[in-house]
């Protein structure tokens, strides 16, 4: 009897200093918890203070320096880049980014640093640290609807409405600039939008043959295209051939870019063809007579007809075959990646 009690006195008390155990451990993992988030905000608050410090300084450096080392030159939307105003600022190290800038004043930011990226929150014009790959960052908007109803985020659809062919959505492509877009096709991968209007100056296709591709309208999408940093950098095939499958360019890839060209093959399957008006009314949105000099009367493909001609989408929804050392618009295709 008195060893069976002596068990299970043991027994007890083993239970007890195990439960204390778990409590001390549960402390342990508590406090380090709210370690970690002081330290976190801490972080944060300090990225806070010297984004802020480097708007003003820039904005000092604009004031003080127009017509010595800072030469801000009229850029599309207002838009330059952190490497183009080259500020030194040696307290934090900024990555990349984009700045808008309007009458010497920093009107809005999108700043890449090491694991965080740092937008301004039109509200209380203060900057707002988010940690790359977390959940408040993967929820940034990209896409809305005209209505502004939320349509994808980085990881989720979050509309009831579905995503078709010919819808018109907003898409922020840079800081305080949205472009409307038309959607091409929705898979379960990606979402492809086209743009509602040409963008830039009208271009040739190609300054010499078929033979190197459209280097000319790439160039030109590349031009205008490259400050878009909400939209991710991506990697587009580009095959060379053209509507029979002869290669008419060696095949290239477009590395980290932000757009690139309408195809024949996409064209054909929204319903173009060389008959007037056959493709649908939104893909030659904006589109005017070619007398009318204050927009392009169509906008290159990236696909080739032959030897010195390559496919087009004509005013009068069509699509056509023109030379590719004609002038004709250039229109941004985009994809989203659907993580």
């Amino acid at each position: 009897m008195k060893k069976k009690l002596i068990k299970n006195i043991s027994a007890d008390a083993m239970i007890e200093r195990l439960c204390i155990m778990i409590v001390l451990l549960f402390i342990i993992l508590i406090t380090i918890l709210i370690t970690i988030c002081m330290i976190d905000k801490h972080k944060k608050k300090l990225i806070e203070n010297n984004i802020q410090e480097y708007i003003q300084l820039v904005e000092k450096e604009i004031e003080t320096n127009k017509e010595n080392n800072i030469r801000l030159e009229k850029a599309t939307n207002n838009l330059y880049t952190i490497k183009e105003l080259n500020i030194k600022y040696n307290n934090i190290k900024i990555k990349n980014g984009i700045l808008v800038i309007e009458r010497n004043k920093v009107t809005d930011y999108d700043i890449i640093l090491k694991n965080y990226e740092v937008i301004k929150d039109k509200k209380t014009n203060k900057p707002v640290v988010l940690i790359i790959g977390s959940t408040k960052h993967k929820k940034l908007k990209i896409m809305s609807e005209e209505n502004n109803a939320c349509i994808i985020t980085k990881n989720q659809i979050c509309s009831k409405r579905e995503i078709k062919e010919g819808l018109s959505v907003m898409v922020n492509v840079a800081p305080s600039l949205k472009q409307k877009f038309y959607v091409i096709s929705n898979t379960k991968e990606k979402v492809t939008l086209i743009m509602n209007e040409n963008i830039g100056i009208i271009s040739n296709w190609s300054n010499i043959n078929n033979n190197s591709g459209p280097n000319m309208a790439l160039k030109e999408l590349e031009k205008n295209t490259s400050k878009w940093n909400k939209i991710p950098d991506l990697n587009y095939d580009i095959s060379g051939l053209d509507e029979k499958n002869n290669q008419r360019y060696e095949k290239t890839m477009l590395k980290k870019v932000k757009a690139r060209l309408l195809t024949y093959e996409e064209a054909i399957q929204l319903g173009c063809t060389n008959k007037a008006y056959s493709c649908p009314t939104w893909l030659n949105s904006n589109l005017s007579a070619e007398n009318v000099t204050k927009s392009s009367h169509g906008f290159w493909t990236s696909t080739p007809f032959s030897a010195s001609q390559a496919w087009f989408i004509y005013y009068k929804g069509l699509i056509n075959n023109y030379d590719v050392n004609t002038n004709i618009g250039i229109r941004p295709v985009i994809e989203i990646n659907k993580y």
